[in-house]
């Protein structure tokens, strides 16, 4: 098992849109002449961030809406003693599989020759989650370590899923890595501080409380990628409330437009949506004026919906502002397929710029 150290810039995670795993060397510089000891990462996702933080003996309070972000931050921003795990993942490496919700939405097949929808799993390895995923729901342990074990199972279910990074849609045939058998393993531990980790509104008044000197936000960048739904079964399995689902990709219906249609929709990750407007002003000038104390690190991109000059002129009116601009290969998914608003992804030419604007306060 890997362990983060001060001088380096490993991370861990897992697939996903928008990764900061290549940006972490360039936060450190854009930081490096800054004294700051208590910092939010508000969009927290994977961690990444957030645990090149605590390895720099930082005090981090991880923020995400996303159930599964909980469980990454208590795997690695919380838990100090990583071993405590081992007893718990030898046992669910051990376990005997057996048909569940994971299992009747997501293994794909209706017979051995036949496919059916949610192809986003073998059988073989549906089966070890449904046990698993009941296994760890059924200990009497913290709400650290169960979220900790949970992010274990996270962890290893896109080293055997059958997709390009995403689960809007899954591939027809079954890829390699799918025939694998899926192993639950610690990816690795970061030392530092203890951190808080949090699921609010990032424009939630609370997260004032903290009172950090440095706010590190990497908001959405526009209304095409929507994550909740790009990464809805990550959210199911740590939620485990086994949810109805709809369409081919069997997506939680309260994550739907089925499923708002219906009133069902889950208000919490719908009514938190100034991130998916036309022109974000509204939400960063809601953001800042709520951190009325604390310096910024923004981490943007060049296909954003604000341009550079529009985001200039916005921050330059909280603080002076530096601003760094990074060459970044476009992600792939974001070339792939549809959004969840039914319009193509536009990328310019396979790249883009990732910005950073570092915003000391007047």
């Amino acid at each position: 098992m890997e362990k983060v150290s001060k001088d380096s810039y490993l991370t861990f995670g897992i697939p996903y849109m928008g990764s900061k795993k290549k940006l972490i060397k360039h936060i450190s510089s854009a930081l490096s002449d800054k004294n700051y000891e208590v910092v939010l990462d508000a969009f927290s996702g994977t961690t990444r961030v957030g645990q090149y933080f605590r390895s720099q003996n930082k005090t981090v309070i991880s923020n995400d809406l996303s159930d599964a972000s909980k469980c990454y931050g208590s795997l690695f921003l919380q838990l100090q003693d990583t071993s405590i795990l081992e007893p718990y993942i030898e046992e669910m490496n051990s376990l005997e599989g057996y048909e569940g919700w994971f299992t009747q939405n997501y293994h794909g097949d209706v017979t051995d020759a036949q496919r059916g929808d949610g192809r986003f799993m073998q059988y073989k390895n549906c089966i070890k989650v449904d046990a698993v995923r009941d296994y760890v729901e059924s200990l009497e342990v913290s709400l650290e370590v169960k979220q900790s074990l949970i992010a274990i199972i996270l962890f290893a279910i896109p080293t055997v899923d059958n997709t390009l990074g995403q689960q809007q849609a899954y591939l027809k045939e079954w890829c390699d890595r799918s025939c694998k058998d899926i192993i639950f393993k610690i990816p690795g531990s970061v030392e530092g501080p203890v951190g808080t980790v949090t699921q609010l509104s990032c424009f939630d008044n609370k997260l004032n409380t903290f009172k950090p000197d440095l706010v590190y936000i990497d908001p959405p960048y526009s209304k095409n990628v929507w994550y909740p739904s790009y990464y809805h079964i990550y959210d199911s399995v740590a939620k485990w409330d086994k949810p109805d689902t709809v369409g081919k990709a069997k997506r939680r219906v309260d994550r739907s437009a089925i499923g708002r249609k219906q009133g069902i929709g889950d208000t919490f990750i719908f009514e938190n949506n100034l991130w998916y407007q036309d022109d974000q002003t509204e939400a960063f000038t809601s953001l800042l004026d709520n951190f009325p104390d604390s310096d910024f690190l923004i981490s943007y991109s060049s296909d954003s919906s604000l341009s550079k000059e529009q985001a200039m002129k916005l921050f330059s009116e909280y603080g002076e502002v530096t601003f760094y601009s990074i060459d970044h290969k476009t992600n792939v998914l974001g070339v792939l397929g549809k959004s969840s608003a039914g319009n193509k992804i536009v990328t310019p030419k396979g790249k883009v710029s990732e910005y950073l604007f570092m915003v000391n306060r007047f």
